[in-house]
């Protein structure tokens, strides 16, 4: 999260911990403040190339999302896990094979626990929430994640 917009950062993070204390309310709340800043960062002349999620694996994924001592998680089977890394990957591929560098858009609620799970693997994937989108940018589509399926 970019900081030279600090006085708007802590505005916005101390009117939020009037409602919570919740360390990744906390954050969301921040980053909203500076979405702009956040946008311009991943844009490419004013154009966002986005990934989004399948809309009935954001609904399972949402159902699975709990919280956590350090912060929210995916209560997901392993296997589950490893399809839906495999999927991020075969489609961050494919938006980079045809020149786009994409982001990975999701609900707001999810996108902490996203972002902790593609880290490892893809620590330069950026994940926005939609509530982070600056409406001044063309967003683009590229593709969209679904579990991968093993192939045997």
């Amino acid at each position: 999260m970019p900081i030279r917009d600090l006085v708007r950062i802590l505005e916005a993070t101390t009117a939020r911990a009037r409602e919570t204390r919740d360390p990744e309310l906390l954050l969301e709340a921040g980053r909203q403040a500076v979405a702009a800043a956040i946008c311009a960062g991943v844009a490419v002349d004013g154009t966002l190339h986005a990934l989004t999620l399948e809309p009935l694996l954001e609904q399972g994924l949402l159902e699975a999302l709990r919280p956590g001592e350090t912060g929210s998680f995916l209560a997901i089977d392993p296997m589950r896990t490893e399809a839906l890394l495999e999927g991020i990957t075969q489609a961050v591929t494919a938006a980079e094979r045809v020149g786009r560098r994409p982001v990975l858009l999701c609900s707001q609620q999810l996108r902490p626990a996203i972002r902790r799970l593609v880290a490892a693997g893809r620590p330069q994937l950026p994940v926005l929430s939609y509530a982070e989108l600056d409406r001044s940018l063309t967003i683009e589509p590229v593709g969209v994640v679904n579990l991968a399926v093993a192939t045997v």
